[in-house]
């Protein structure tokens, strides 16, 4: 039968450093985080993201325009759907310039 209270772990040096010792694995530096792969790999997605609200804004302002890709069904959606875009892709291109 399983008991409701469990022994404590045993403290470490290492263990004793972290939030409720529950991990003994110490956090990089913010030094060492931005050597390591997590600093190029947020820059591509914020740029990724930058490039797909640019082609969704385009594909809108041809929409308004042309009315090819969405039939001009809305232009109440057109004015939306550039807001947003713009919206999003200066909210990328603004965290792609704190990363680096």
């Amino acid at each position: 039968m399983a008991t409701d209270i469990a022994d404590p772990p045993l403290e470490s040096p290492a263990a004793a450093k972290t939030k409720m010792g529950a991990s003994t694995r110490s956090r990089p530096t913010p030094i060492a985080r931005t050597r390591g792969i997590v600093v190029p790999v947020m820059k591509k997605l914020c740029l990724t993201v930058l490039g797909i609200a640019a082609f969704m804004t385009f594909l809108f302002l041809l929409d308004m325009f042309v009315g090819f890709p969405f039939a001009g069904a809305s232009i109440t959606l057109d004015i939306f759907g550039i807001l947003g875009g713009a919206v999003v892709g200066y909210l990328a291109w603004d965290s792609s310039r704190e990363i680096r």
